[in-house]
């Protein structure tokens, strides 16, 4: 018994971890698109 609960918090703090991981991934990825935009936009600016 205690085993599978164990198991079952592993389970839902690999999910977590899973969820956590992939906001992570999108959030650099808008950083990014942000960074870019920035640019662009100094760059138009400075012309």
């Amino acid at each position: 018994m205690i085993t599978q609960t164990m198991q079952s918090k592993e389970s839902k703090e690999s999910k977590e971890n899973s969820k956590i991981s992939f906001a992570n991934a999108f959030l650099k990825q808008n950083a990014s698109k942000l960074n870019e935009i920035q640019n662009a936009n100094s760059q138009t600016l400075a012309r």
